[in-house]
Order: C-alpha cells, then structure tokens, then sequence
C-alpha cells in the first residue's frame, strides 16, 4: 500500500483538495477499485461511500462544494492501511 496524496489535514483557504485534484489522483485506479472512506487515525475505521452530493454553499470563491457522504462502518481498518493512511 502507497499514500498517493497527503494533505497536511488543517486545510487553510485555497488549500482545500478540488474535484480535479480528486480526479486525477484516482484516474490510474481499475475502475472497478472498491473506494473506502478512513476515519478516526486514533481508532481507525473503515467506511463505505453512501453517496457523492453537490450543494450550493457557496465557498470563499463561490464555488459549490463537492460531499463524498459517509456510508455504513464496515469494521476496523487493517494495521497497513491505517499506517500509510495517517502516517
């Protein structure tokens, strides 16, 4: 397992990651790559993607903002993917 992006987790303005940024990272992926989302580094969990939505709450720049929404906990991250995720 490779950490392919690590934000410093304290974005400040202009630091946010975009849905470019996004893209790009995950362009090499299979597509048929399960996602996960990671949470809690002191007590690390895995989750599922419940669902991606738009709203228009405008950012500093106007921009909408993207939500990647949290799905079911399905268990406990495993010991490598904890380590290279919060590393």
């Amino acid at each position: 397992m490779v950490c392919i992006y690590k934000g410093n987790g304290k974005p400040r303005k202009g630091e946010d990651m975009t849905v470019g940024e996004l893209i790009n990272l995950l362009q090499d992926f299979d597509p048929e790559t399960p996602v996960r989302l990671a949470s809690q580094p002191n007590y690390p969990m895995e989750y599922n993607i419940r669902r991606v939505a738009e709203t228009e709450d405008a950012d500093d720049e106007g921009l909408g903002i993207a939500w990647i929404v949290e799905g079911r906990q399905l268990g406990y991250m495993s010991r490598e993917a904890a380590e290279n995720c919060w590393q």
